[in-house]
């Protein structure tokens, strides 16, 4: 049966609910193409129930986990990204503000105490930083490393996050742009100019404090369990159980809209995570990013399979055809392992965005829903939603990705895998 496609304004929808994109810890980073709060809320309300376990595969910088901690669901997060993993559990945490602050003020002290040490880091680190900027940010990673056995991992991770939002406040790139990226207003404000690390740090953590505060005040009871992982939505993590899983809210990166491992390359490095060949490592892995030797399509991908348009693209640009191929082979798997962990009859909305390759349209909202229906799933409602500042660029490797709508497919878990079409 064909369901009818309505058209919403979530953020007028849920206005009500949500008073700004600042609202709780939202406005703390500016993680790339994070889920906007209030679609997050909708979804979260239309496909569970208080108390379920809504699972989000590609989480991001948790905007999922913080709607279910205030909505009273239980969530598990699952990225791919280590910044994105730190972030999502730093917004998501509920934690004594006065011990966090102590904490930061110790690690500050160590800090400048060994602020004219030189550190070892990537040769490509030290064109984004003043040289004192740069020394001041790996003195925090320092002091923050030499924590470890003395406080507890969560706190550990709150100041790992305090350090990753501080690095691009503290960088010449223009603060403005997902990626690193040195723009013309930026040579004005920002080239020659010192920042100091440590100050702007202690200012992110009186933001993170006042933004756990909110959100505390918005958990009256116990808390529910929220939960975030590093790994792969292709291969979630053993801890994830089969059929364990109540619902599904997720946005799965946009193809060939965000290169996330660029978007995060300063983060990564300050943070400790670089090391040579990691580009290929994490960047090649992320799904849609285009990274990488795409040397051949998968074999299911031969001409009898290849949708119409992708066909239109390969006689354009067969690289581009090529990727394609590969993100439907990759969203193929990562919905055939969904249908195994989310209980029967479970519902599921993911957040799609269509794209453009080679001047031809590319309906990936449209190959979602059949790729969904031959695995397991049914849908049973579809809503478009307009895009407003959702840090997405607007052209990437030649393709004018311009992404100005959001499809939001709702599926239902069919009650067991026969219901797979073959």
């Amino acid at each position: 049966m064909r369901v009818k496609t309505r058209h919403i304004v979530v953020r007028e929808l849920m206005a009500d609910q949500i008073p700004s994109r600042h609202y709780v810890t939202h406005g703390l980073d500016n993680y790339p193409a994070k889920m906007v709060a209030h679609l997050a809320r909708f979804a979260i309300e239309e496909v569970s129930r208080k108390g379920e376990l809504i699972l989000d595969p590609f989480c991001g910088c948790g905007t999922v986990q913080v709607e279910c901690l205030v909505t009273r669901r239980a969530a598990i997060g699952v990225d791919i990204n280590p910044v994105a993993v730190i972030l999502a559990k730093a917004k998501s945490a509920t934690y004594d503000v006065a011990q966090f602050a102590k904490l930061a003020e110790t690690v500050v002290r160590r800090a400048e105490a060994r602020a004219t040490f030189n550190y070892t880091c990537p040769p490509w680190l030290e064109y984004w930083f003043s040289a004192a900027t740069l020394r001041k940010l790996l003195a925090l990673r320092e002091a923050i490393v030499a924590t470890r056995g003395n406080v507890s991992p969560e706190l550990r991770n709150l100041l790992l996050a305090a350090l990753v939002i501080s690095v691009r406040r503290c960088s010449k790139a223009d603060p403005r742009s997902p990626k690193p990226f040195i723009s013309k207003s930026a040579r004005g404000l920002r080239l020659g100019r010192h920042f100091d690390s440590i100050s702007i740090f202690l200012e992110v953590v009186e933001q993170m404090s006042a933004a756990a505060e909110d959100l505390s005040s918005k958990v009256t009871d116990a808390a529910p369990s929220i939960r975030t992982y590093l790994g792969d939505a292709r291969n979630t993590p053993k801890r994830v159980l089969p059929g364990t899983i109540d619902a599904v809210v997720t946005s799965p990166p946009y193809l060939s809209a965000q290169d996330y491992y660029r978007s995060s390359k300063l983060e990564l490095a300050v943070a400790g995570f670089w090391r040579p060949g990691l580009e290929h490592r994490l960047g090649a892995r992320i799904i849609g990013s285009g990274r990488g030797g795409i040397k051949a399509e998968s074999p299911t991908a031969n001409a009898a399979n290849r949708p119409r348009p992708v066909e239109w693209l390969r006689r354009v640009d067969e690289r581009a055809a090529k990727m394609v191929m590969l993100y439907l082979t990759d969203m193929r798997c990562v919905l055939a392992n969904l249908h195994v962990l989310l209980r029967k009859g479970a519902r599921c909305c993911m957040v799609v965005g269509d794209s453009m390759m080679g001047g031809i349209h590319l309906p990936v909202h449209a190959w979602m829903i059949d790729i969904a229906e031959q695995e397991g799933f049914r849908l049973y409602r579809h809503d478009v939603d307009s895009i407003r500042d959702r840090r997405i660029p607007p052209q990437r490797q030649r393709h004018g990705s311009v992404i100005d709508r959001e499809h939001l497919l709702f599926f239902s878990r069919r009650s067991s895998a026969d219901g797979r079409a073959n």
